[in-house]
């Protein structure tokens, strides 16, 4: 027998006895189950985006556009 060979009948005989919807069964309270964390998740990121956003020493961490050549009021540039 193939790899995946058995995996492919017990899909074919899934499909043949129960039909289609055999594959969803469960997905309403899997979308329920993770959703709570998704948004949790999703919520820190936008929040941490937004943190890293902010002016800090007149430099910004999310600026693809900065110059990093310039002086900080320290009398120096960046280090890096």
């Amino acid at each position: 027998m193939t790899a995946g060979g058995a995996g492919g009948q017990v899909v074919r005989d899934l499909l043949v006895r129960e039909g289609a919807g055999a594959f969803m069964k469960g997905v309403a309270a899997r979308i329920l189950y993770q959703s709570p964390g998704a948004a949790v998740c999703w919520v820190t990121y936008e929040y941490m985006k937004h943190v890293l956003d902010l002016s800090m020493f007149g430099d910004t961490f999310l600026d693809d556009h900065h110059d990093h050549d310039h002086d900080h009021g320290q009398g120096r540039g960046h280090d890096h």
